[in-house]
């Protein structure tokens, strides 16, 4: 794969996430908000949103886990090695990034709590560049 196929593909796969994003509003969310069926979730488990969006995007790492470690698999037919990519590529890493965007908006969202944001659009323009932010100090590292 060349850097050009890449973008190429990269752009294609966003514009289908975004596809599943709007499908996926359409089937958990009844009034504007696209987090209201995790948001009940989080309720029904005693968590905070972000905690139960990282408790689902983790079962769906373990699965992508799980099909590569059948991907190397040395008695794996070749038509059992295109089934598991297969789903890896269309479904467990398609819903890896829809969590990833869900987690990345859900943060946002918090965010323009913690600042009593109330405009009736979504601001970011607070978030600084990520050379500002990033220091030695940083949680997670």
């Amino acid at each position: 794969m060349t850097k050009k196929e890449m973008i190429d593909y990269i752009k294609q796969i966003q514009q289908e996430d975004i596809t599943l994003l709007h499908y996926k509003n359409e089937e958990y969310a009844r009034d504007d908000d696209p987090f209201e069926h995790l948001k009940a979730g989080a309720k029904h488990e005693g968590r905070h949103l972000e905690e139960h969006i990282y408790s689902m995007w983790t079962k769906h790492i373990v699965s992508v886990k799980l099909i590569l470690d059948r991907l190397q698999d040395p008695d794996i037919t070749r038509e059992q090695w295109y089934k598991y990519a297969n789903l890896l590529i269309r479904e467990k890493l398609k819903d890896d990034r829809c969590y990833n965007y869900l987690m990345t908006c859900a943060i946002i969202d918090k965010l323009n709590t913690l600042h009593e944001y109330t405009s009736d659009t979504f601001d970011v323009t607070y978030l600084k560049p990520v050379e500002e932010v990033v220091k030695d100090d940083t949680p997670g590292e």
